[in-house]
C-alpha cells in the first residue's frame, strides 16, 4: 500500500491535533474555574468557588491561551494571503504580467512556529490537569495556600 502523506507531514498533523487537544485540556480548566466562580460557591464546599489565587491562575493560563491564539491566527493569515497571492499570480501569469509571491509556508516552517508554544500547552496541561477542576463529579476547586502548594510540588516533581 502507497502512503499519501510522507513522514514530516504525518508529524505535522499530529503536532497540530496534539496542539488543539492541549488547547482544550487548559481551556476545560480555565472554564471550570469560571464558572465556578460565577456560582459563587457552594456553603458546603470549602474549596469551591476559587479565591484570588485561582482567579490569578485563571487569568495567567487565559493569556497564555490568548498568546497561543494569537499564534495560530498569525498562521492563518499567512496562509489565506498565500493562497489568495497564489490565485492571483495564476490571473497574472495568464495576463503577462508579474506580481511578487511572498516566501510559502511550508510544513517545516509551521512545525518550527509551534514547538515553543507547544512546549508551554504541554506545561500549563500537566498543571491544569494536576489541579482540582469544578468540571469534575467532585467539583472542587483548591483556593489560596493549597493551589500555591500543588502547583509548587508540580514544579519539583522535574517533568
Amino acid at each position: 500500500s502507497s502512503r499519501v502523506l510522507g513522514s514530516g507531514s504525518r508529524d505535522a498533523l499530529r503536532l497540530c491535533g496534539e496542539a488543539g487537544w492541549l488547547y482544550r485540556r487548559v481551556l476545560a480548566y480555565v472554564d471550570g474555574i469560571r464558572s465556578s466562580s460565577s456560582d459563587g460557591g457552594a456553603a458546603s464546599n470549602a474549596c469551591r468557588g476559587g479565591g484570588a489565587v485561582a482567579r490569578a491562575l485563571t487569568l495567567a493560563l487565559s493569556e497564555e491561551l490568548a498568546d497561543y491564539h494569537r499564534l495560530i491566527s498569525v498562521l492563518e493569515a499567512r496562509l489565506t494571503s498565500q493562497i489568495s497571492h497564489s490565485s492571483a499570480a495564476c490571473d497574472t501569469s495568464r495576463n503577462g504580467g508579474s506580481e511578487q509571491v511572498q516566501q510559502k509556508l511550508t510544513v517545516r516552517q509551521l512545525m518550527v512556529h509551534l514547538r515553543p508554544a507547544m512546549c508551554r500547552l504541554r506545561t500549563l496541561a500537566t498543571v491544569a490537569d494536576s489541579l482540582p477542576n469544578p468540571a469534575t463529579p467532585d467539583g472542587s476547586v483548591c483556593s489560596g495556600g493549597k493551589l500555591i502548594t500543588a502547583i509548587q510540588q508540580h514544579s519539583r516533581h522535574g517533568d
